[in-house]
């Protein structure tokens, strides 16, 4: 093998070789992209911070993003609402944008940083007030719409006997609290107690007298459209424990 046919297969090796890492590189930034565009910034997010008289003042953010650009509004303490600007994504899913308002014919602007991981924005807000630069901690929550219970829901299960009992949920909802009934089959209908839902998260208990024994049962479900699915826990005063799932189907009325 003459020197130059040599030479030729390394140049070709080195410049596969190249392709080669270009493709990778490639399918990183591929990745990464289809990664940045799986970031849910869509919402409203609140937050809390205490002034330093002492009083605590709560702000509303609302986001919309158009690919790595984010547009939206800020609400302050007198409920105004300002328009976000310079708003921005990256691929890792930090966020970064000002807030520019007027006071007495003099205009602030603070900047907002920080980094999105699931409902949670952690970050800094910065600024300069009376020739001062500042800076203080940022987390604002994701506000999480609740599922919508109201309505009869019905439930079928099969007892140890091999008995088929149907159970009703009749619920009322006010935001996030939930009231109502359940009933087993001709029962007495009972009241249901520290009910609640946050997003779709339901849970409530009830106490029924069986026996001479009180039970309580807790609820722990996940809501959609058309059931609630999860589980029941009961026990009574004597440590007596049962758990069975359970999946009420909405009644369509």
């Amino acid at each position: 093998m003459t020197r130059r046919w040599v030479a030729v297969c390394v140049v070709a090796l080195l410049a596969l070789g190249v392709a080669q890492v270009r493709a990778q590189d490639a399918k990183k930034e591929e990745k990464k992209d289809a990664k940045a565009k799986e970031v849910k910034v869509d919402g409203t997010y609140k937050w809390s911070f205490t002034r330093q008289n002492g009083e605590t003042m709560e702000s509303t953010l609302k986001l919309k993003r158009e690919g790595e650009k984010l547009t939206g509004a800020v609400t302050g303490r007198q409920g105004n609402e300002t328009a976000i600007s310079d708003g921005k994504i990256g691929k890792d899913g930090t966020i970064a944008f000002t807030v520019t308002r007027e006071f007495n014919g003099n205009s602030f602007t603070q900047k907002y940083e920080g980094k999105l991981e699931g409902d949670t924005i952690k970050g800094k807000i910065s600024g300069e007030r009376e020739g001062q630069a500042y800076s203080r901690d940022w987390e604002a929550k994701r506000v999480v719409e609740a599922a919508k219970v109201a309505g009869t829901w019905r439930f079928e299960r099969v007892n140890d006997y091999g008995d088929t009992m149907t159970a009703t949920l009749k619920l009322k909802q006010d935001g996030n609290k939930v009231t109502g009934t359940t009933q087993w089959a001709n029962n007495e209908p009972v009241e249901i107690e520290e009910g609640k839902v946050e997003g779709n998260k339901l849970t409530f208990t009830v106490t029924r007298e069986n026996n001479g024994q009180k039970w309580t049962a807790k609820y722990n479900a996940e809501v959609t459209e058309e059931a609630i699915k999860g589980t029941v826990v009961a026990s009574n005063d004597q440590g007596d424990e049962r758990s069975f799932p359970m999946e009420y189907k909405r009644v369509k009325e």
